[in-house]
This record gives C-alpha cells, structure tokens and sequence, in this order.
C-alpha cells in the first residue's frame, strides 16, 4: 500500500556448533559421578510455583543428570561457540539451577538467577 521497499544485506554470520562426541562423554561420565544437587523441598516448591504461573507443567527441579542421547545435530549458534568450536574441541558443561520447562529468555527464567 505504501510502495515501500526493503533490501536485506547481510554482512555477518555464524558457524554452528560442531559438537565433539568424545568431550560430551567425558563431561557426562562426570556429571554422572558428581549427581545432582540435593533440592530441598523449599527449592522444589519454589520451582514448581514458577513452572505453573508460567503454565508449564509443574515438574519441579531436576532429580537425576539427563542422559547422553547419541550423536547431536548441529545447530545454529546465536553466539561464537559455534565458531570456537570448528578451531578447537569443545564440550559444554551445563548447571542444572534452571527450572526446566522455562524458556531461558521468559519472564520466570529470572527466578533461579535471583534466588
């Protein structure tokens, strides 16, 4: 309606994450020995709280390590991991302190930050 016209140009980009199958063992064999942190019941209320204002199902906190489910496919970074990863190997090490079943950019994601 208003005859406008748009020109994209894209002048940057970044790799996906190139995921290194030895390293994610690795961190997994640890984690596995490490185990979770004992939640009190006080955390688990709190977590379960969030999960149903944000209406999600109300599973509290982690109890046991996710297991390692084979090979990943690679995925779009949205930052340079992707990139360090093509030039050395790289293995993430995730706390499990976010409740799950939140989204890391939705309001209650701010919870476990703050308390």
């Amino acid at each position: 309606m208003t005859n406008t016209e748009l020109q994209v140009d894209v002048r940057s980009a970044v790799w996906p994450i190139r995921a290194n199958q030895t390293l994610a063992e690795i961190v997994q064999r640890n984690a596995e020995l490490i185990g979770m942190p004992e939640w009190s019941e006080a955390e688990q209320q709190l977590a379960r709280t969030v999960q149903e204002k944000a209406g999600v199902d109300a599973v509290g906190l982690r109890p046991a390590t996710t297991p390692l489910k084979g090979p990943s496919a690679q995925i779009a970074a949205s930052n340079d991991c992707g990139d360090v990863s093509w030039v050395v190997p790289m293995g993430r090490v995730r706390f499990p302190a976010n409740i799950p079943n939140i989204g890391y950019h939705h309001w209650a994601a701010g919870v476990s930050l703050a308390t």
